[in-house]
């Protein structure tokens, strides 16, 4: 008895390929950085500004294609959410250290 073939699931591949390209974001930046700081220069910088180029937009078009894919549930959850309430702590948490690091880090490219 053969097993069924499986059939394909694209909102798992989507926020797979989401997740994955969006961890390796920080560390082909960090590499990026470390990179362009060295005396090095040419192909390794380039590859490295390339690659996490690459991975950024790669990133950012699954996860407007994840939103996409789940829109009702998000936007079912939004009202839900932010029918006159005061937002979650998660909400303010994640809006309070997503907006640090997006002021450390323009002030730290600033400064250079």
């Amino acid at each position: 008895m053969s097993r069924p073939t499986p059939r394909w699931n694209q909102r798992a591949f989507v926020a797979l390929a989401a997740a994955l390209s969006g961890l390796a974001l920080p560390a082909t930046g960090l590499a990026d950085h470390v990179a362009r700081d060295s005396q090095q220069s040419g192909d390794p910088v380039r590859a490295w500004a390339i690659g996490h180029t690459a991975l950024g937009v790669t990133f950012i078009v699954f996860s407007v294609w994840h939103i996409l894919l789940n829109r009702r549930a998000l936007v079912r959850y939004l009202r839900r959410r932010l029918s006159g309430r005061v937002p979650s702590l998660e909400f303010a948490a994640a809006l309070t250290l997503v907006g640090i690091l997006v002021v450390l880090a323009v002030a730290h490219g600033m400064r250079e």
